[in-house]
């Protein structure tokens, strides 16, 4: 079972028309119906019901199709989450900072900032400013911020 043979089975699930499955994913209908019966070889199971002109899910394909769904339903969320691995935006960013008015001072930023790196965990330290040097020089925080106001 590989990715080409799901995403053929689900496409031509949604629209229970091989022709039309093959149009939307740039594919020949050869194509479509091969990768479907290795699936159904694969799995040892039958996922449609065919007559002349008409498919309908078997159980099984109905189940396999759930499963399908829930898989490339989240497609868009997959490649975010991988794009952002390699960038090393998953992970944390610890800010040492001076001044008890810092975070409040730049909320909107935060927001902003969280929105395009959901994945990227801030974490504020409030420390003295000899503490927030030592800690950047130490490879202890990330960054250090010293608020005037």
């Amino acid at each position: 079972m590989n990715y080409s043979k799901l995403k053929y089975f689900y496409e031509t699930a949604k629209t229970l028309n091989q022709t039309r499955a093959a149009q939307k994913l740039f594919v020949s209908q050869t194509a479509i119906s091969r990768h479907i019966l290795d699936l159904e070889y694969d799995l040892k199971a039958s996922l449609f019901t065919r007559t002349n002109r008409d498919l309908a899910l078997t159980p099984a394909g109905k189940k396999l199709f759930e499963i399908c769904d829930a898989i490339f339903s989240r497609e868009d969320e997959i490649y975010q989450t991988v794009r952002g691995a390699s960038k090393q935006e998953i992970g944390k960013l610890e800010i040492g900072f001076m001044g008890t008015s810092f975070v409040s001072h730049i909320k909107e930023l935060i927001e902003s900032f969280q929105k395009d790196h959901p994945h990227l965990e801030l974490i504020f330290k409030s420390m003295s400013w000899g503490a927030v040097t030592s800690a950047v020089e130490n490879g202890e925080i990330d960054l250090g911020v010293k608020v005037c106001i």
